[in-house]
């Protein structure tokens, strides 16, 4: 099962699950600190597998030239 990420609109706070894709759709997940379910999916941007930031393999990308 996938993990998704989500924003509660009530208190805003930031949590992660582990749902199947139908739970994670609508108002089906609840917000763990608040127990609210006007929860929003927040989409992350997903960093790159070969390390560093530029995707180049670097370490730190502040001089690598990429």
């Amino acid at each position: 099962m996938p993990t998704y990420n989500f924003k509660c609109a009530s208190c805003g706070h930031e949590f992660s699950g582990v749902f199947k894709m139908d739970q994670a759709e609508g108002n089906k997940v609840a917000c763990p600190k608040c127990k609210s379910k006007k929860v929003t999916r927040v989409y992350k941007k997903l960093g790159s597998l070969s390390g560093g930031s530029c995707g180049g393999g670097c370490s730190d990308c502040a001089g690598c030239g990429h």
